[in-house]
């Protein structure tokens, strides 16, 4: 928990960490911290004031608000004010109601643990970060840390550059794993933001789904007339019945009139959720349509690496085969360190690690075929 409140005071200062992971990952860190945020807030609303507070007979006086708060509250979906100018009840869906009335009551008591809901879905959407931090270890920490403090000294920056130059060729083939443990992650965002789309849908009755964006639109409209899905779904006033025994024994029902205070700001909340989720939902699944459209096609790997780090025209030849025989993990990694590095430190990085890998001295076609006598990579590495 601590590390979770860290990472959330940390996020706007993202951009100047190292980074190991990528924007999907930041967003969905963004939405653990507001969800931990409202759980926090709610559970304080919770001890400072009473969360229901009931119209009530003075013989049930100090019951009557613990009792509908535990048992829950009730409305009558159909008791709505369909014409804007008559009120035709007191407030939407609180009407007279008996046990023997066939009418349709919808009970509510999700309010109760809203606030443990919103704890458990922050855990849940900080999961996947917090397990690739365990899987990442460290590594692209270690490896550019020092080759980007300027405070360093310059050649001891240019020994840590080659070392790092050195390891990569080391593990050049075995990145695969820790690339594919990456991608896992990026699955388990998109599964874990379907999924919550799916609890918080089923936790209000399946009212979003439902209601979709009418939502928003009726949100707008005067409480007291309006018929949309709001006053069904997150009512500020409800109907609560107590039963008591009476004097002679007889069952005596105590009809009692009860405000949600904290219903006025589920109604702003949870839409504005529902539609966040869907968003997230959209851009997951573009982040693994992403992983997989490169882990595909190389040419595109190397069209990345180009336009994000500024390549000139002089170093393509270089690169291009530097790309070519980098498995999709190698790529990956170097891809993530070059994230953490100015475009003009990266250039020179990469430059240095083309020559280890390939040979300072080569010509090829682009159909990737080497036309000169080229150092292969497996001598080269031993050669370190």
């Amino acid at each position: 928990m601590d590390s979770l409140v860290k990472d959330i005071r940390n996020i706007w200062t993202y951009h100047k960490k190292i980074r190991i992971d990528n924007v999907i990952f930041t967003l969905h860190k963004l939405t653990s911290g507001i969800l931990l945020f409202m759980s926090i807030v709610i559970s304080a609303a919770f001890l400072l004031k009473d969360p229901i507070d009931c119209i009530h007979d003075k013989t049930v006086e100090r019951v009557i608000n613990a009792y509908c708060w535990i048992h829950a509250t009730y409305t009558l979906p159909e008791q709505l004010n369909s014409n804007r100018s008559i009120v035709s009840v007191a407030h939407p869906g609180v009407a007279p109601y008996t046990s023997e009335s066939s009418e349709v009551v919808r009970v509510h008591k999700f309010y109760q643990w809203v606030w443990l809901v919103l704890l458990f879905q922050a855990l849940a959407f900080y999961a996947p970060r917090s397990l690739w931090t365990n899987w990442e270890e460290g590594r692209i920490k270690s490896m550019t840390e020092n080759l980007v403090d300027l405070t360093e000294n310059e050649d001891e920056r240019e020994k840590r550059k080659v070392s790092v130059q050195k390891y990569f060729c080391q593990t050049m083939g075995s990145n695969d794993t820790w690339s594919t443990k990456y991608a896992i992650c990026e699955a388990l965002n998109f599964i874990n933001v379907i999924v919550q789309i799916d609890l918080t849908d089923r936790f209000l009755g399946r009212a979003l789904s439902k209601y979709g964006f009418s939502l928003i639109q009726f949100k707008r409209h005067d409480p007291m007339y309006r018929t949309d899905p709001l006053s069904i779904v997150f009512p500020t006033v409800s109907k609560c019945t107590l039963n008591v025994i009476g004097p002679s024994g007889n069952i005596v029902p105590y009809d009692a009139l009860c405000v949600l205070p904290l219903n006025l700001y589920n109604s702003m909340f949870y839409p504005l959720l529902w539609f966040w989720f869907i968003t997230l939902a959209v851009l997951s699944g573009l982040a693994l349509v992403y992983r997989l459209t490169t882990f595909l096609f190389p040419e595109l790997r190397y069209k990345l690496l180009r336009r994000k780090f500024q390549i000139a025209d002089d170093d393509l030849d270089h690169i291009w085969e530097l790309n070519r025989r980098l498995d999709y993990g190698d790529w990956y990694l170097l891809y993530q360190i070059g994230k953490n590095m100015g475009p003009s430190t990266f250039l020179d990085f990469l430059s240095g690690l083309a020559d280890m890998v390939v040979g300072k001295s080569f010509s090829f076609d682009r159909s990737g075929s080497v036309l000169d006598d080229v150092v292969s990579n497996k001598e080269k590495i031993k050669s370190l």
